[in-house]
Order: C-alpha cells, then structure tokens, then sequence
C-alpha cells in the first residue's frame, strides 16, 4: 500500500471507492432490467422509452447549465464558510429552478406541435418531472466537499426501493408507461432527500438570491455548460436521429448496446469529472496529476480487452432476444471507448486544472461542428444506420482528443522554455 500514497490520498481512495459504488449499482440494474424489458414490452416500445429519454436528456442538460462542474472553482475555496457555501447552493438552486421553468415551456410547446411527440404527451411529462429531480438535486455539493460516501448512502436504497416494483408492474408491451413511471420516482425522491441531507449535513440555510445573483452564476457556468452541452450533442443524438429516421425498433437495439457501453463508460467518466477534477483542483500537483492520468489510461485499455473477450460469452446469456445482434454493435462501442475516455480525461480534469477551460470548450466545438456534418451527410445520402453513426463517434471523438493533446503539449513546451 505504500507504493499508492505518491497517488492520492485517504480522502481520494475513498471517494473513488463510493463512486465506482455508485456508478456500478446505477448501471448495473439498467444492465439487468435491459433483458427483462427487451422480453416484456419488446424492442419496439424499448426504443420508444430510451427516445423520449434521449430527447429530454437535452433538456437536463440546460437545466444542470454545467453546475455539477462550474460550482467547484466555487465551493472547494470556500467549502469551510457555511455562510459562503449557502449563498452558492442558494444561488444555484434558484437558476436552475429559473431553467425548469423554461424547459417546461419549451418542452410543452414541442410536444403540443409535433404529432409523433404528441401521440405519447404522458411520457413526456414523466421525463419533465425525471429531470426536474435531477436537475434540482444536490449530489454535486457532494462530490465539491468530497463527501462521495453521502451520495451513494441517498442513491442505493433509493434506486433500489423505487426499481424494484419495475419486475411486478410491467408484465406486458401496455406496461411500457410504468418504466418512466418509476425512472421519474427515483429522481425525484433522491433529488429531494439529497437537498434535506445537504442542508443539515452542511449546516446551510436558505439565502434569498437576486435575479442579479442568478445572472452571475449563468455567467460564470456558461463555459462549462457550452462544453457539456456541444458535448452531449454528440453523445446523445444519435438514439434521436435513429428514432426520426429509421424507428423505435432501431432505437431499442441501439440503446441496448448503448447502455452495455455505459455502464464500462459510468465507471471512469464520473471518476474522471466528479472525484479527479475536484482533487486534481485542491493539490494541483501535476507529479501526483500525472501519475493518476498514466494509471487511469493503462487501466482503460486492460479493462476494454478484457470486456472483448468477455463480451461474447456474456451478451448472449443476459440478453437472449437480439443478443447477437447487440453484441456486434457494443464491439464497435469498445472501439469508441479506446479514444473517449482519453478525452474526458484531457479535458476538464487536466486542461481544466491547467486553466484552459477555454481550450476544451474550443475543442468540443470542433467535435460538435464535426458531429453535425458527418451525420448531416449521412442524412442527406440516405446512410443513417446503427453502425454509421457509431464510427461517426469514434472521428468526432478522436478530433477532439488530438485537439486536447495538442493543446497540452504546447502548454508544457512553453512552460519548459
């Protein structure tokens, strides 16, 4: 054990240790519940579910404005002033209640125009209300005081308690409903206990902000949020466009490799944006910074190979309705993680620390812009498919990866000399 500590600390480990906790139950039971649904309401209304997520995932994202991020730089200065951190956490839960607001009007005014939203108007407002408690939850304060431990004791019984009735309520393809039903619960009761909890834990209180104060914090999270949001785009989109173009079914198996993807991916991205970042953010040592990032990078790629291997023999059994079909789309998933996790990692979490915020920003635009053109072609030639869309990811992902690399080497040169 003495050969860690050059690492990190007590207090990282232990963060670490509740994240992947946490992330590995909340990805866990989707994995698990991917058969049982795939077998109940069938690929078709699979599709239709995760395609109404896929859309109001957009919506999230505005509603978060990059606070889960921006709010670091905020709290970690000041995380010892309960006076301080409550005029934060007042501040932002204000805006964010402001951005609810909007994305409700919006929303509403989407699903009223367009008919194949409006044929299925009931999820989306099960998806509004999924989103409202995520978006208005506190577990970002959390991560900011290093207190991992507190997220996962409000997620796991609340995920588990909420999840579990999904195996006696959905019993055929009419049930499809009760799937967002309970998505929506678990939202909401943990977004809720999560304030509770962080009031009392943090001793906070209630500060009344201005729309003045609001305004500041939209403007000190707008980087951040840019950069999740152009980042998302590329990210999300893709169940959108297959929903649009091809049809629910196609969304299904999408999304059914997609969330096998996910769940490797929500073992090292949340690590990457909400333990490191943090961290690297408190020590700025960049000898420590930089071991982390070797053994992070040499980790993803032993992980990916053994995931290779095993994937043939675990897919199949797990899922047995497409299971074959599945497992050669999350091949090309794997593809993808061998450049994406490199990048997250580049970004905020080392550019970020380095203080070029905007450098990341930069580079995801590049994605993005990469993201549009790439699949708009792929539109316009009549190409859209599962396997296209995939390799779209994978360029957008290393364009942005090399950015990132070039961006830093240029950095430590300029340091050196």
């Amino acid at each position: 054990m003495k050969g860690l500590k050059p690492i990190g600390d007590a207090r990282l480990f232990h963060n670490i240790l509740n994240q992947f906790i946490l992330t590995g139950f909340s990805y866990i039971v989707p994995i698990l519940l991917i058969p049982f649904l795939i077998n109940r309401i069938g690929l078709e209304k699979y599709g239709l579910v995760n395609f109404v997520l896929a859309v109001s995932f957009y919506f999230q994202v505005f509603i978060e404005f990059g606070f889960d991020l921006s709010n670091v730089g905020l709290i970690v200065p000041v995380r010892d002033d309960r006076n301080a951190v409550s005029r934060i956490v007042s501040g932002i839960l204000q805006t964010k209640f402001l951005l609810l607001i909007v994305s409700g009007l919006v929303l509403g005014g989407i699903v009223a125009i367009v008919p194949q939203f409006r044929a299925h108007y009931v999820l989306y407002i099960l998806a509004y209300l999924r989103i409202a408690g995520v978006g208005l939850g506190l577990t970002w304060l959390f991560r900011s005081m290093e207190d991992m431990k507190y997220i996962t004791r409000i997620s796991l019984p609340i995920k588990t308690i909420t999840t579990l009735p999904i195996f006696f309520l959905v019993k055929g393809e009419e049930d499809y409903v009760w799937v967002l039903v309970i998505f929506m619960l678990e939202c909401v009761i943990s977004g809720g206990v999560s304030i509770v909890y962080a009031f009392r834990r943090y001793g906070l209180s209630w500060v009344c902000p201005s729309l003045r104060d609001s305004e500041a914090m939209l403007r000190h999270s707008w980087p951040f949020f840019t950069t999740t949001l152009l980042t998302k785009i590329y990210q999300t989109t893709n169940p959108v466009i297959l929903g649009l173009v091809s049809g629910d079914y196609y969304v299904g198996v999408y999304t059914a490799a997609e969330k096998l993807h996910n769940a490797y991916a929500s073992f090292i991205s949340p690590l990457l944006a909400h333990v490191l970042y943090p961290y690297f953010t408190r020590v700025k040592s960049w000898i420590k910074i930089n071991r982390i990032v070797v053994v992070v990078l040499l980790v993803n790629l032993v992980s990916l190979v053994c995931m290779y291997l095993l994937a043939p023999y675990l897919i199949p059994y797990i899922i047995k309705s497409g299971g074959d079909e599945i497992l050669s789309y999350f091949n090309i998933f794997l593809l993808l993680l061998v450049i994406s996790i490199p990048n997250d990692l580049l970004g905020f979490p080392y550019l970020g620390v380095m203080g070029h915020v905007g450098k990341v920003n930069r580079t995801t635009i590049w994605a993005s812009v990469a993201y549009l053109l790439l699949v708009g072609g792929l539109i316009l030639t009549d190409r859209v498919s599962i396997v296209s869309l995939i390799i779209v990811l994978i360029l957008v992902s290393a364009i942005s990866l090399s950015g990132r690399g070039w961006y830093i080497r240029k950095y430590q040169s300029t340091v050196s000399h």
